[in-house]
């Protein structure tokens, strides 16, 4: 069974060292929908997993890779996997441009909006928490 999108997901979470339970958390999908994910089937029904627009929007943020390019691999294109450097990442920000731009946009956002963005920023810092453990394994 072909399964792009899953081999691809697999690959990156792997090569990060990441538990299917650590990578659910950080893309906030559950651990056993990303074992279906990487598998091609949901081992309690034994169907193809489809996956929505929700899941392929959670890991484009986590992977690095557009959407559309998530997509493709999910309908078992072939595709180009680099990550997104598109000319707004590249951009240098200061932390005032930051803070003013989040600032700014918070005080526009409802409660279930502002708990959305808490929920990130927590699930940001736990990648950046793991990517620096692995950051200092490597160096042991």
């Amino acid at each position: 069974m072909n399964n792009k999108l899953g081999e691809f997901v697999n690959k990156i979470r792997t090569e990060k060292g990441l538990s299917l339970r650590e990578f659910g958390n950080l893309c906030g999908l559950s651990h056993s929908h990303i074992d279906s994910i990487e598998k091609g089937y949901d081992y309690r029904t034994g169907k193809a997993v489809r996956v929505t627009n929700e899941t392929l929007e959670k890991l484009s943020a986590i992977l690095n890779v557009s959407e559309a390019t998530l997509l493709n691999m999910s309908l078992n294109k072939d595709v180009d996997t680099e990550p997104q450097n598109d000319k707004k990442a590249t951009q240098e920000l200061t932390l005032d441009d930051f803070e003013y731009a989040l600032f700014g946009e918070v005080r526009e956002l409802d409660e279930e909006e502002k708990e959305e963005l808490l929920r990130d920023a927590r699930r940001f810092n736990e990648m950046r928490k793991l990517k620096k453990r692995m950051e200092e394994s490597k160096g042991k």
